[in-house]
């Protein structure tokens, strides 16, 4: 293109690429809210040290729980529920992370919850499969020292 400078037609396809990106997250994001069918009962989550209070739950398969986490502690905490494959896997993802990037892929996994000291917060999770589901806090430390709480999830 003869009287463009290269950075102007370097521009046109980087909007082009953001106006896609823009377009695919925001359609996933509907798609991923039209999915979760609504909450069936709540279930409030407390945190005291490096335990889940309470630290084991019953459900039934098909319900849809909306998690009430509270964390008054002095730490940051996640709760990341999944299958202990799940949790093994996501917890080598996060120690792979820089800290400062930890908490950013904690807080966005979908599969939970991350709370700042003296937060709280909810987050809803749809039981489709009976047996055993884990929430685990995959903070540096925290995962090691056993926090964890069991799900038993029956059919």
């Amino acid at each position: 293109m003869a009287g463009v400078s290269p950075s102007t037609r370097q521009r046109g396809p980087r909007i082009a690429a953001v106006i896609v990106g823009l377009g695919l997250l925001l359609t996933s994001c509907a798609v991923q809210a039209q999915a979760s069918p609504p909450a069936t009962r709540d279930i409030r989550v407390g945190i005291s040290g490096l335990h889940f209070v309470p630290d084991r739950f019953d459900v039934r398969v098909g319900e849809t729980i909306r998690f009430l986490v509270s964390n008054p502690t002095n730490l940051p905490h996640e709760l990341f529920i999944g299958t202990m494959a799940e949790q093994l896997a996501h917890h080598q993802e996060v120690m792979k992370q820089a800290p400062a990037e930890q908490a950013a892929m904690m807080e966005h996994t979908g599969y939970g919850i991350y709370l700042m000291a003296h937060d709280s917060g909810e987050f809803v999770y749809h039981f489709s499969h009976s047996g055993e589901v884990v929430m685990g806090c995959h903070v540096p430390g925290h995962w090691e020292a056993g926090m964890m709480a069991m799900v038993l999830v029956a059919a």
